[in-house]
């Protein structure tokens, strides 16, 4: 099982600090200077010193059959009817999860097709309203496309309870998911990743301090411009 989360400082163990290591192995973390969906309103804001990049997890079949794994696990708990995946990137695993666990798998549009049936959510039958939908994705930042895809799967008739990710940056996507009636779940936070990185000397110090300047600086920002409620 993966281990909850008790409020103190922890370092990760087992199966999770299994998973931060093969991230980093496989460059599905990248370093560097990004921008996320914050920069679309607030270009000035400080930019991520790095990446989670999902789509590359595929490309490691070890790799994603433990992420898969990894999601079953926090999957386990939970009670819903359907799993349903942020657009575009937690498609993958979203998919993989229904065919593992036999649970039917609706996917919520970030457009509205304008050709065919034009429905909001792909796969929905008249029947699925008043189900739980389980939404999947990789990574909160502040949680935008999380609520976007809860915002759509509500306005079809579903019930949405819990947000479940990989990684938490810690940027007010838990808070403010929280704020809207959502509970989430994640694997680790980026601080945890990094504080074990340093513990066991995977990375240089002084990267793994650029990163955590990086992410503070970024939370400040938030903060000061009462970004994070």
């Amino acid at each position: 099982m993966i281990e909850r989360e008790t409020g103190k400082k922890e370092i990760l163990e087992g199966i999770r600090a299994e998973l931060a290591l093969k991230l980093l192995d496989t460059e599905v973390i990248r370093f560097g200077y990004f921008n996320i969906k914050l920069h679309d309103k607030f270009p000035q804001a400080p930019l991520l010193p790095l990446y989670i990049d999902s789509r590359r997890i595929p490309r490691f079949p070890n790799l994603q059959r433990m992420t898969v794994d990894i999601y079953e696990k926090l999957l386990e708990p939970l009670d819903f009817d359907l799993i349903a995946p942020v657009p575009t990137g937690a498609i993958p695993f979203t998919t993989l999860l229904s065919d593992r666990l036999g649970y039917g798998m609706v996917t919520p549009r970030k457009d509205k097709k304008l050709h065919g049936t034009t429905d909001e959510v792909g796969g929905m039958l008249d029947k699925d309203k008043g189900k739980c939908v389980v939404v999947i994705d990789d990574v909160v930042s502040q949680a935008d496309s999380k609520l976007e895809t809860a915002e759509v799967l509500k306005r079809n008739g579903f019930v949405v309870e819990d947000i479940v990710v990989l990684i938490d940056h810690e940027l007010g996507g838990e808070e403010e998911l929280i704020r809207r009636g959502f509970k989430l779940h994640s694997v680790m936070k980026t601080n945890q990743m990094f504080d074990y990185y340093d513990q066991i000397g995977k990375l240089d110090h002084e990267l793994v301090e650029h990163v955590r300047r990086g992410m503070q600086g970024l939370r400040e920002y938030l903060s000061i411009n009462k970004l994070i409620k």
